[in-house]
């Protein structure tokens, strides 16, 4: 009895664990799709990072590189950043932060 438990309790985190990993690929995949599409709409292709709190979408970071956005001003960047992320994710992140960084010392 305790040996059928015991694989039916692997067994459920096992698929669980599935479950898990085709998420955190299609959300990487989507992440990588989304740095292209904003690399062809803006020139620069931003790193994209990801946050998933109990498989809800809670932050995306993107982040320039000061020298490729040029004299863009935030209020350009952060719509168009804005929709493509919501599209590209296929849902709204809870937190979007949007960054430029220097890469001058």
């Amino acid at each position: 009895m305790l040996k059928k438990c015991l694989l039916v309790l692997l067994s459920l985190v096992a698929l669980s664990a599935c479950n898990f990993v085709d998420s955190f690929k299609e959300t990487s995949d989507q992440a990588d799709v989304l740095a292209s599409r904003l690399e062809k709409e803006i020139g620069s292709k931003p790193l994209v990072s990801w946050n998933i709190h109990n498989n809800k979408l809670a932050n995306v970071n993107v982040i320039f590189e000061s020298q490729h956005v040029g004299t863009r001003t935030f209020g350009d960047l952060e719509p168009q950043v804005r929709k493509a992320v919501e599209e590209e994710f296929k849902r709204k992140p809870s937190m979007l932060v949007i960054s430029v960084k220097s890469s001058q010392p």
